[in-house]
This record gives C-alpha cells, structure tokens and sequence, in this order.
C-alpha cells in the first residue's frame, strides 16, 4: 500500500524485452508468462536509502535506491531517486521520479497508493465519484496485456464523472478483470492540466491528481482476491481504489515513443502530484 513500484509497472508481455541488442528475462508472476510489477525482485521489496530536507514553504524526503544489472532480469545499472515534497500551503503532495542509466535502458515508475477519501473504512469507494481526462484506453487480453487502444465505452468513460460502482457489476468488467484493471490514455500530457479527480460527498473531500505520464491505471476489484478482514472492517469489498500514473505497461513492445525508454543523456523525469480538497 502506497509503494514505489518498479523498475517496471504492469504487465510486460513474456517478460522479456530487448533494447539495442540487449535482452532483459524477467520473472513470470502474471500467469505463469508474464511480468508484473518488476516481480518479487522488484523496487516494492526493497529498502531505500533517504534523507529529509526542510524549506520555508515545503519539507521533503528523498528515497534513493541503486539497482544494479541483471537485479530481477533487468540489465544495466539505474539509480534511482523518488522524492516526495509535501507544502506548507495547499494541501499538496509531489512525488517526483528521477532516473539515471549507464546504458538506453526502461524504468516505469509509480505510486501504488490506495485511495478511500470518505473518512469511514465502512463506506465503499464505489459511492465515489470519479473523473479521468481519457478518451481511450486499453484493451485487454485475458493475461491483462494491453494489446490495443480503443475509444472509451461507457464503463469506461469518466470524463463526464460518474460513481465508480455505477458498473462495476457489468458484464464487460466482470469478464477479465472483476472490477476495473484498466489503462487509460490522457487526452493531454501536461502537469498542469488535471488528468483526474476523486470525490466523496460523504466527507466533503475531493482528490485531484495533476501527472506528466500519458497514463493512469485505474485498479478497483470487485473483491479482492485475498481477505483484508482488520478491527471487523472487510477491506476486500471494494474499499479502496488506485490511480496509478505510469507508462503503457507493454509500451516497450507497442509504442515508438513515451514508452519508458531512457538513456544516460536523457535522464528518466517524471511527477506525480496529489491535491485535496474540500467541496
């Protein structure tokens, strides 16, 4: 709950890649082919260096943590930098993604927080309301490997906001993924142009998240797959959701740009920013 992930997040189709000659074999703990979320080697399991800096206006704490070749399959050594700025002013949390390679390389990173913002561990985050700037998404195999990208349909489409449970019981999400799973594809990547928001007329407080990746994962199952029965609370129906802003997961194996891909003169830099509100 609220991890770094990495070096890759999502799905890599056969858990492999290859850049300029060089071939990454990763581990395959998504149906017994596929990678997820760099695998048990992954930046999930492992501890971070840090410091803590103060300012005027903001404090920050930064994570660091050196990944050396062939760590979980992937070649090359990265260093990596994940630094989260919390404001004086504003209610704002930063996270910043920074990524230096000794070869052309992929880094994918993310914050795998989980949102619930009614205030009561009771209420399900399906009673919440949810906008995402996206138009498409992404189409899923039954690995869940985007193999394709479609225009939105209507459980899919929350760019006129809607409650996240409105269709969770549909067919078309019950078939593969058991609630949502789903890659969606900003309209605009832009920092500054709000990419999504998450509201709950039961606290009054709305979430909006501002992002430079192209995509956000929306992870909210039905019921998970494991039982999260704390203080008789069942944190397994639907009580929580993720906003995972990353590349296309596959993106290595789909797309020509925006993929993930870096080298040692382009340095891997990306931000996430977390805003709260009340309405």
């Amino acid at each position: 709950h609220g991890k770094t992930i990495g070096r890759t997040s999502g799905r890599i189709r056969n858990a492999t890649f290859k850049i300029d000659g060089r071939v990454a074999l990763l581990e395959k703990n998504n149906f017994g082919k596929d990678n997820l979320h760099g695998g048990k080697e992954g930046l999930s399991h492992k501890n971070f260096d840090y410091q803590i800096r103060s300012y005027q206006d903001y404090c920050e704490v930064i994570f660091h943590y050196f990944s050396k070749d062939q760590e979980g399959g992937y070649f090359g050594d990265v260093d990596i930098k994940v630094t989260y700025q919390i404001k004086e002013q504003g209610n704002v949390i930063r996270i910043i993604f920074d990524g230096t390679c000794d070869c052309k390389n992929l880094l994918n990173l993310t914050n795998h927080t989980y949102f619930n913002i009614s205030g009561n561990p009771f209420s399900p985050v399906g009673e919440q309301e949810l906008f995402i700037n996206a138009s498409h998404y992404g189409d899923l195999s039954k690995r869940l490997i985007v193999k394709s990208i479609k225009p939105v349909c209507k459980e899919l489409d929350f760019r006129n906001p809607h409650l996240i449970g409105d269709y969770i019981d549909s067919e078309f999400l019950s078939s593969k993924t058991n609630g949502y799973d789903h890659h969606f594809f900003l309209d605009r990547e832009d920092i500054n142009t709000l990419s999504a928001s998450l509201k709950s007329n039961e606290s009054g407080i709305k979430l909006n998240i501002y992002t430079s990746y192209p995509c956000i994962v929306l992870y909210a199952p039905k019921r998970s797959e494991k039982s999260f029965i704390i203080d008789g609370i069942d944190y397994s129906l639907l009580s929580s959701c993720c906003l995972e802003c990353q590349f296309h997961s596959d993106g290595i194996h789909r797309l020509k740009n925006r993929n993930g891909v870096f080298t040692p003169e382009k340095k891997y830099n990306e931000i996430i920013e977390f805003h709260f509100d009340y309405i």
